[in-house]
């Protein structure tokens, strides 16, 4: 197994150790050893996504290039997986900024694979419309491509223009 940290062992305590590639994992609270030991036995998770967000949230900053050495980092330390490119780094980052103010992730986007929620995120701004998509993705077993296909044709805009017409009619009606 490859060490986590490497370098000199007698550095002061005051400067922050750094993996080969500059990373800080001293700066980054996932990963923790049992963070990764949990990362080697279990499928990628939603949870973990979420975690790996908050601490790129946390530590990136602009100009840094925090995201690329990260993903370098994790590529090296992680070389049989997959899901750690500098763009899906930065879904994970908007991920977490999206839904940090809830408690635990909302359901909708829980049972929603991570596929169909990062097309969400990438293509919906307003969370209201989002959720309205992933809870018609479960309705009707939508695969990544025709929930895709469904946001181009702007069915939720379509859908609920129908039903102001619906609700409009019977305001309009003459009252007797």
């Amino acid at each position: 197994s490859k060490p986590l940290i490497t370098g000199n062992s007698k550095q002061p305590s005051n400067s922050a150790p750094s993996t080969r590639n500059g990373a800080n994992p001293s700066s980054i609270t996932v990963f923790s050893i049992f963070f990764l030991y949990i990362l080697s036995l279990m499928p990628f998770s939603l949870n973990m996504y979420f975690r790996i967000g908050k601490s790129i949230s946390e530590n990136a900053t602009y100009g840094s290039k925090f995201i690329d050495n990260l993903s370098s980092y994790l590529k090296t330390e992680f070389p049989e997986t997959t899901g750690y490119s500098p763009r899906n780094l930065s879904r994970m980052k908007r991920f977490y900024e999206e839904y940090k103010q809830f408690p635990i992730l909302p359901s909708l986007v829980a049972k929603l694979p991570w596929s169909h929620n990062s097309l969400l995120i990438d293509k919906i701004d307003e969370f209201e419309k989002r959720m309205w998509y992933a809870e018609k993705t479960l309705e009707n077993s939508w695969s990544k491509s025709v929930l895709d296909h469904q946001i181009e044709l702007q069915l939720y805009e379509r859908q609920s223009k129908e039903a102001r017409k619906l609700t409009n009619f019977t305001s309009m009606l003459p009252l007797t």
